[in-house]
């Protein structure tokens, strides 16, 4: 599963004659401290492959799809998601697809992204609810790529300090590179 589920967060995945590129990652956080983790994928054509297995394997992709049986969503329920949902949102090449899974806090997200990462978190609790506080500790990761970019969507006030906030949504912090989680506090919800 670990395999799995690290693959899931490599930003280039080759299947078959399919590249799958994530162009974009949200971290929807929820007052309640639930979590919706929603992916922007864009899959292509390897342009060395044979036209009939290249629409072959877009078919095949298509059909994953639409039944909940692809690779995103298969990783997505063995991390722990309970609500699992994907759009299709282009059927022509590049195809383009959103893969979103809904967990119940956001400490199976963490593990996974920052696993190997040399980003530390730690949790405490106060009056508005467990306070996320973050740190860098050391270089970057080798795989720091797989993590980024990032967005962390946050219910109204819940932004304590650092990140770099969105130019127009002051609840939107984007996370483009590991120094950018470096004193980053949250709040994460009430439990």
């Amino acid at each position: 599963m670990k395999l799995k589920v690290m693959c899931l967060l490599v930003v280039l995945a080759l299947t078959g004659c399919l590249e799958q590129d994530i162009q974009r990652s949200v971290l929807y956080l929820e007052a309640d401290g639930s979590v919706t983790w929603r992916m922007y994928m864009i899959a292509t054509n390897d342009p060395e492959a044979e036209p009939e297995k290249a629409a072959e394997r877009v078919e095949q992709l298509l059909q994953e799809l639409a039944s909940g049986q692809d690779f995103c969503s298969e990783a997505l329920l063995e991390m722990g998601a309970f609500e699992i949902e994907t759009r299709i949102v282009r059927r022509e090449q590049p195809l383009e697809f959103t893969v979103e899974g809904r967990f119940d806090d956001l400490d199976p997200i963490l593990e996974v992204m920052l696993e190997e990462s040399t980003i530390n978190w730690e949790m405490v609790d106060t009056a508005e609810g467990r306070l996320l506080r973050f740190a860098a500790d050391g270089p970057s990761p080798k795989n720091e790529k797989a993590h980024f970019p990032l967005e962390l969507v946050l219910p109204a006030g819940r932004v304590l300090k650092g990140g770099v906030v969105h130019p127009l949504d002051p609840n939107r912090i984007i996370v483009q590179k590991p120094a950018d989680w470096d004193g980053l506090e949250l709040i994460r919800g009430f439990e």
